[in-house]
């Protein structure tokens, strides 16, 4: 923990910026902005995650930076419209809607707790018809047919991602989760962490010394209030090191003008996370 707050001081010193991958991906983006000039819209999106293997009806999980759509002509709003149009009525887009709030005594406002997870998700969070689950550190947004179902109960979650959270209900209905701007596969997927609840819940040792604080925190919405329990993670992942065992899981990527995406569904990924932990092979390397 002292190594992490010196590299943030000399981040912050130095770079301007607490985290220097954030300064070297900022100069990194200059850079390819030079070749990557190339056009596109909402429509050559919904192409592009047609290729992806997203068909109208699915639920998609969403996660996303927009600091990669440079190259897109339309708005957040054009292109998270585009999202809902082409899933349609039987469909659901679902997008992390986690926050920074990891203290004893938070208060989770569902209306008025920002989002960190991108400006996207934000401004999704804002939309109309879009419900968001009760949780202090992984909670999530949706929109679609099963929003309801896919939110609610979530605060019963004692570990962010157990059987009655979002999560669990994405891995029933064969969810897609759908990474966009944020590289190829795999580089970002909170539904992964299904593996951390599952392991917890077979009693773990390595897991439970993983999130081994427990915190309380408040909540409220326009109708009601209440306090819940969550655990905390106490020990940062690492996706090179995991990435290397997940080359057989079946997925999808793709790329329009500088913009990397790809597509995987959750339950066999969760499967592959569950068989591969309980040999001690993690996102958080050999336990």
């Amino acid at each position: 923990m002292k190594i992490k707050k010196i590299i943030i001081f000399l981040s912050k010193k130095i770079l301007g910026v607490p985290n220097p991958k954030i300064f070297f991906e900022s100069k990194k983006r200059s850079f390819e902005k030079n070749f990557f000039t190339k056009k596109f819209n909402s429509k050559d999106f919904v192409n592009f995650i047609e290729d992806l293997g997203i068909e109208e009806k699915d639920t998609v999980f969403f996660p996303s930076s927009w600091n990669e759509f440079y190259n897109f002509n339309d708005g957040i709003k054009d292109l998270i419209n585009s999202l809902i149009e082409f899933l349609g009525d039987k469909g659901n887009l679902v997008m992390p809607s986690n926050t920074n709030l990891y203290c004893e005594g938070s208060i989770f406002d569902v209306k008025k707790t920002p989002t960190n997870a991108g400006l996207i998700a934000e401004l999704f969070r804002r939309s109309p018809n879009v419900k968001r689950s009760i949780h202090l550190n992984s909670s999530v947004c949706a929109h679609g047919k099963n929003s309801e179902f896919l939110c609610r109960g979530h605060e019963k979650s004692i570990s962010s991602w157990d059987d009655f959270s979002p999560y669990k209900k994405l891995y029933d209905l064969d969810a897609t989760i759908l990474t966009v701007g944020c590289g190829y596969f795999f580089s970002m997927g909170t539904p992964w962490h299904r593996v951390d609840s599952i392991m917890l819940n077979k009693e773990d040792k390595k897991f439970k010394k993983i999130y081994n604080k427990k915190i309380k925190y408040f909540w409220k919405d326009c109708q009601s209030k209440g306090e819940a329990y969550c655990l905390i993670r106490q020990k940062e992942a690492n996706l090179n090191f995991i990435n290397k065992y997940l080359k057989d899981v079946p997925h999808l990527n793709n790329k329009i003008s500088n913009l990397k995406g790809y597509s995987v569904k959750v339950k066999p990924l969760v499967n592959k996370g569950v068989e591969l932990a309980q040999k001690g092979i993690t996102m958080y390397g050999k336990l």
